[in-house]
């Protein structure tokens, strides 16, 4: 376990880089992991991880806490050793590399920032351990201290500075040493939500611009959602499902991924022969679908609901049980047949629907909108 000096110490471009500032960038390269396991006292953190990261791509490890996805992160920095598989960067073993010879950056939940440097100091740590000329590290701050917005803070102290700009001066110190790849462990976790979506979309901007390799982990499926090329899920140390966000909302391959990505209405059914029954005898028409499974997923927006009843297959009838606005939306909740569904209407002032618990509402489901779920 490191302490808190040498956790900033590696950030900065310690151990923790074998930069090769001042001169043209090397192919960044993919990250491959193959078959990779680490246990703690006999439990798995993760177990038989094979993932391909492509050069250039904005890769996003999501899950709950204790699945894995910062373990894998410390594995790829060299911060601990796998017990099993290895890791290449660029078609190169890293596996048992010691963490100064991996070339790859990372950028803390906490930052990790030097408080007793400025943040001129912070950005060219890195930098000076790496010998490089004076000119060479006034050339390279500048730059990234003008990317990210840091114009005029070079004396500044950390403690000065707000959540936001911390993290700025954390990405540019982490940049500045030009990593292969670059990771990122929940980085906005520590900033209020209106910041949050702000630096979200710097960071999404900034890796777009310089066509870095990033690993982002987090639990939040929005910024995994917002900022991923592709997304691995996570669960108890295992892989889930791996694929473009879309790919993920829309076809999720498990009731753990369909329940953790967005919200959903999952029931456990009878699938058989184009139909898919509930307990209380609720029955839904699949269409052409030949999946097998015993759960359905089914989107809250893509239940319409009206007053008068429409026409079409997966018509019900229910009872609102409430309503809740949410801004943009309304979430209401109806029971059909002992029940709940919850639909998703959008908040219009012509549009939306005026109803009040009790009231009977319509709820039509198509049949291109039930995925089925095996588990």
């Amino acid at each position: 376990m490191q302490s808190a000096f040498e956790v900033a110490h590696l950030a900065a471009g310690g151990p923790l880089f074998f930069g090769y500032c001042g001169r043209e960038r090397e192919k960044m390269g993919s990250l491959v992991l193959r078959d990779v396991a680490k246990y703690f006292d006999g439990v798995a953190a993760c177990s038989e991880i094979n993932l391909t990261i492509a050069e250039g791509e904005f890769f996003t490890f999501l899950g709950p806490s204790g699945c894995g996805k910062t373990t894998l992160l410390r594995l790829i920095a060299g911060f601990i050793r796998p017990d099993k598989g290895s890791i290449y960067l660029g078609g190169r073993a890293i596996t048992h590399l010691a963490a100064e010879r991996r070339e790859v950056g990372m950028v803390f939940q906490n930052y990790a920032l030097f408080p007793f440097l400025t943040v001129f100091e912070n950005i060219a740590y890195g930098l000076k351990i790496q010998k490089k000329s004076k000119a060479e590290i006034r050339r390279a701050v500048g730059m990234y201290m003008e990317m990210m917005g840091l114009d005029g803070f070079e004396m500044r102290r950390i403690s000065q500075l707000s959540g936001g700009e911390q993290q700025r001066v954390a990405l540019a110190r982490s940049l500045a040493t030009e990593p292969k790849v670059l990771l990122l462990d929940e980085p906005l976790s520590n900033l209020d939500a209106r910041l949050r979506d702000t630096m979200r979309m710097e960071i999404h901007s900034l890796q777009k611009r310089l066509g870095i390799t990033t690993l982002f982990v987090t639990h939040d499926q929005t910024e995994a959602l917002a900022l991923s090329d592709r997304v691995a899920l996570f669960e108890r140390g295992c892989c889930e499902q791996v694929g473009t966000p879309q790919e993920i909302y829309s076809q999720p391959d498990s009731a753990f991924v369909a329940r953790f990505i967005g919200d959903t209405n999952l029931f456990a059914a009878r699938i058989s022969e184009g139909r898919a029954t509930l307990s209380g005898g609720l029955i839904f028409r699949l269409g052409s679908s030949k999946r097998k499974g015993c759960f359905v997923s089914i989107r809250p927006q893509d239940i319409s609901l009206s007053m008068i009843p429409p026409s079409g297959p997966n018509i019900f009838c229910g009872t609102l049980k409430e309503s809740q606005l949410n801004g943009m939306w309304v979430t209401h909740s109806i029971e059909v047949a002992g029940h709940i569904f919850r639909a998703v209407v959008l908040n219009t002032r012509t549009g939306s629907l005026k109803m009040c618990p009790g009231a009977s509402v319509f709820l039509s489901i198509p049949e291109a909108s039930i995925t089925v779920l095996m588990r």
